[in-house]
């Protein structure tokens, strides 16, 4: 993505996390899909590295929890009625604020250095 991106690239992608790994061995998540691809899982600080060393400036990265599945099941059907999806949505945002540095997923956004901004 840095090779070909003229201005700017935005990740959103599985990191690299302890509860993963707890995940995988309790047979919540998996390494392998289901079409036999590996599942891989990046360092957020070794892209930020890498988006630096092509010439690009980060303007943001995080890290958060996330939990979903390809087919949602009867639980999370019904967890995704109102008011419990509301109710749902706040406990993530609060538990993201307090530890989401330590999430399974993350988010990293950068421009090309010497880009104008708004451009």
């Amino acid at each position: 993505m840095a090779r070909v991106s003229a201005r700017a690239v935005s990740i959103n992608e599985p990191a690299r996390a302890t509860a993963t790994r707890i995940a995988v061995r309790l047979g919540f998540s998996y390494d392998v899909e289901d079409a036999g691809n590996s599942v891989e899982r990046i360092d957020p600080a070794e892209l930020a590295g890498v988006l630096r060393e092509e010439g690009f400036t980060v303007v943001r990265t995080e890290r958060y929890a996330m939990y979903y599945r390809h087919v949602p099941g009867r639980i999370f059907r019904a967890l995704s009625t109102e008011p419990v999806f509301a109710t749902l949505k706040l406990a993530f945002r609060i538990f993201n604020r307090v530890a989401g540095r330590i999430g399974n997923k993350s988010t990293i956004q950068a421009v090309r250095s010497g880009t104008p901004a708004g451009d």
